[in-house]
């Protein structure tokens, strides 16, 4: 079985083909990238196993741009999974 993910570098290059930008800040660690996209700043713990469904459309949907094919269904998929362990 295959989870769906993206390496950092995938998900960094994502990002700025849809308009991020990657901004420099000396105050934060080495482990920390921060984009931009318009007035929306946010900064991103490296993740050297990669960016998961539900991370990744958060951080999208922060940007307002889209997520990749198949990750906004699959973070659904689990959201639904977690609602039905809570009843």
């Amino acid at each position: 079985m295959v989870i769906l993910h993206l390496s950092p570098d995938d998900f960094f290059n994502y990002l700025k083909e849809n308009g991020c930008e990657q901004c420099c800040d000396e105050y934060l660690n080495e482990n920390v990238i921060v984009f931009k996209k318009g007035e929306e700043e946010i900064p991103i713990q490296i993740q050297k196993r990669g960016y998961y469904p539900r991370s990744v459309c958060n951080i999208c949907d922060a940007f307002n741009i889209d997520p990749p094919p198949d990750f906004r269904k699959v973070k659904n998929q689990l959201d639904q999974l977690k609602k039905l362990k809570k009843i």
